[in-house]
């Protein structure tokens, strides 16, 4: 289990985990990973250990205005939100909770 800012999340032997701007952290099962990210630089091979960019790929975006829980596919735990975060759907069955400032500071609405 990884503790996460929004609740405890399992992952598996291959998944990926990542830290975010913020010192946040949160596991990434490797075919998504390498579908939506790229090395930062050109020294690192992908999925390699090292530093990564998202790629600008639309992602639905819902701000939700209370406090709210989402419980992820596979029993793989419960994310839990606070009023005025952002739920995430990257595609089916991957889904993430992400805080207004970090979501301001990573994310562009188009």
């Amino acid at each position: 289990m990884l503790e996460t800012l929004e609740g405890p999340v399992s992952y598996e032997r291959g998944d990926v985990l990542l830290t975010g701007p913020e010192g946040e952290s949160w596991p990434v099962g490797r075919a998504f990973f390498l579908k939506t990210y790229l090395p930062a630089s050109g020294g690192v091979e992908a999925g390699r250990d090292g530093e990564y960019c998202k790629k600008e790929i639309p992602t639905l975006a819902l701000q939700v205005g209370e406090p709210f829980m989402v419980e992820l596919p596979r029993r793989r735990g419960f994310l839990r939100g606070e009023a005025e975060d952002w739920l995430l759907r990257y595609e089916e069955d991957e889904y993430g909770i992400v805080g207004r400032d970090i979501f301001n500071m990573t994310y562009t609405i188009i």
